[in-house]
């Protein structure tokens, strides 16, 4: 009970505040504090995906099985296709990739699906890239990339 009453006194508080806060503050400092607020989190989302992009980074082949640190969206979001590890990126189909491509704004998509992965490693801070060596096998290999 009381943590309801608490809750319901912090709403009650937020909304009179709300409410009152244009008649005290000029729109142009809300304004900025908005803008304020945009930036931080743009700040906050760089510092997120460049230290996942350091984790991943660390990767190796003989960890295809590590878990990926998520690298967010535009909007700070992870993305409902992110592969939770370097072997599942690798095994998504071509429609999938694409898709993940588009959601992380990458406008580069080819038709080769090697590329796609390719772009998507790259990004997330993968050290790797996948060659095709038609000599020795038709499917796509994976080295380290320098």
């Amino acid at each position: 009970v009381e943590k309801d009453v608490s809750g319901l006194i912090d709403r009650l508080v937020q909304d009179q505040v709300k409410e009152l806060l244009p008649e005290h503050v000029k729109p142009e400092l809300i304004e900025e504090l908005e803008r304020h607020k945009r930036e931080l989190a743009d700040v906050e989302r760089d510092l997120h995906n460049s230290e996942s992009r350091r984790i991943n980074a660390q990767i190796r082949t003989s960890g295809l099985g590590d878990q990926l640190a998520v690298v967010l969206r535009h909007d700070g979001t992870k993305s409902p296709h992110f592969p939770k590890d370097l072997q599942s990126l690798l095994g998504m189909d071509d429609r999938t990739v694409k898709a993940l491509m588009h959601e992380y704004r990458l406008v580069n998509a080819s038709e080769s699906r090697e590329r796609n992965v390719n772009c998507l490693m790259q990004h997330f801070g993968i050290s790797y890239q996948l060659v095709r060596s038609p000599v020795v096998s038709p499917r796509a290999r994976i080295h380290h990339q320098s």
